[in-house]
């Protein structure tokens, strides 16, 4: 059920600053959430049916839209709190 993981502009610019480990930990996540975006082990539901939160390195949330037309997972919000 693999789904292609793309950056919007504004994700990308907001991980800079991020630490590798947890920018190890990030990529790490979305690739599991690639995989499977409604498993909730990788990713947690929200009020929207296909926007999903996603926890790395214990400090970083990711919010992501999955489009299951296109079969794509596209991150729009990084958050780090680290």
């Amino acid at each position: 059920m693999d789904y292609e993981v793309e950056y919007r502009t504004a994700a990308s610019k907001e991980t800079i600053g991020v630490p590798e480990h947890a920018y190890v930990a990030l990529v790490d996540a979305l690739r599991a959430v690639g995989r499977d975006p409604f498993d909730p082990a990788t990713s947690r539901p929200t009020s929207v049916v296909n926007v999903r939160h996603v926890v790395f390195a214990q400090s970083g949330l990711a919010l992501v839209f999955v489009d299951t037309t296109e079969r794509r997972v596209w991150v729009f919000r990084i958050i780090w709190a680290g």
